[in-house]
């Protein structure tokens, strides 16, 4: 019996303590001199769970009502967080970027792609005659070292080509109605894999949708890592996703060594060449993680907007037969061009 009463007095004791706690250093942004108006929401989880279950533009639009502010302050994901709105919010952040903001990641996201990692040292030694890696000045990012976005590269009508293609084959496939999202979503990353690395097994691409679907959902997500949890699940996927990534990589290095150092245009050939050459040394881990940097960055956000373009697009016939009437003048091939666009 003095066991329970022990125990109970002790619950109590940690209750108080912690609502106390919470109680004197619970924020109320509305009081602060130096803040915009606002609101710390609730102990810990402050105003997450209205900013995910309610739409961004209710949650913002609510809060600019509120406070009579485009500016106001807020909790989310455990970080305080100050939410712009309107004309005179898009300018001023657009007009001080780099100046008085910087750019910020959510925890989950820093998490997810190791942006807390240090970055490895390079190891391979470089003959007499070059100059060390480490000490050569270093690019801004990976894409502009390799000059893979170069203005004389004609991606379009490999874009084009590559589209036609793969609507053509996963088409005929299909036999019932296709849904839109889904079929966007594997084209899209399709698409990126043989952009970005010269993957041409579309199938093997198309095993991959499941864990980027496990990953985006991660990084909007608070950063709880154990079973049962978003962020746990989209943990393992991006820890899957990078040995798939290590494996083609590697695959792809054996080839071209094999193949006298045959250079293809996409971007993860650029950079073994550059290994390769010595020209410009990427740690392997670091090309690992700038193709799923890339992937990730160009495939949910691209398969959302086709999706809502074919919806809208499928909603005004009027709309759709003008954007035939502008390809079909643009192509200038005639007969020829309408026959190629309803192929």
């Amino acid at each position: 019996m003095d066991l329970i009463f022990q125990s109970l007095s002790l619950l109590l004791f940690i209750l108080f303590a912690t609502s106390t706690y919470f109680l004197f250093n619970h924020k109320n942004y509305s009081n602060s001199k130096n803040l915009p108006p606002g609101s710390a929401g609730w102990p810990i989880i402050g105003e997450t769970i209205e900013f995910l279950y309610e739409t961004p533009e209710n949650f913002i639009n609510h809060r600019t009502k509120k406070y009579s502010s485009q500016v106001f302050m807020t909790n989310i994901f455990r970080r305080p967080t100050a939410i712009f709105s309107g004309p005179a919010g898009s300018k001023f952040i657009s007009s001080n970027d780099q100046k008085l903001l910087k750019v910020w990641y959510p925890p989950s996201q820093r998490s997810l792609f190791q942006m807390n990692q240090p970055n490895p040292t390079p190891t391979p030694t470089p003959s007499p005659s070059q100059p060390s890696p480490a000490t050569q000045p270093q690019p801004k990012t990976l894409t502009s070292a390799s000059g893979f976005l170069r203005p004389e590269a004609r991606y379009v009508a490999k874009f084009d080509s590559f589209t036609k293609s793969f609507l053509r084959s996963y088409l005929e496939a299909k036999q019932e109605v296709v849904e839109v999202y889904p079929f966007a979503k594997t084209f899209t990353l399709t698409l990126a894999c043989n952009y970005f690395m010269g993957l041409e097994d579309s199938e093997r691409a198309e095993n991959l949708v499941g864990k980027f679907d496990d990953l985006a959902m991660g990084i909007h997500s608070m950063d709880l890592n154990f079973p049962g949890t978003i962020f746990h699940r989209a943990s393992k996927a991006a820890a899957e996703l990078r040995k798939e990534l290590g494996i083609f990589i590697e695959e792809k290095r054996v080839k071209m060594s094999s193949n006298n150092g045959v250079v293809k245009e996409d971007l993860l050939s650029q950079l073994i060449a550059g290994n390769q050459s010595g020209r410009k040394f990427t740690p392997p881990e670091k090309i690992v993680e700038t193709m799923l940097g890339l992937l990730t960055a160009s495939y949910s956000s691209a398969a959302t907007v086709i999706t809502f373009m074919v919806k809208h697009i499928g909603e005004r016939p009027d709309i759709y037969q003008k954007i035939l009437s502008g390809i079909y003048s643009n192509l200038r091939y005639g007969q020829r061009g309408k026959e190629v666009m309803k192929k």
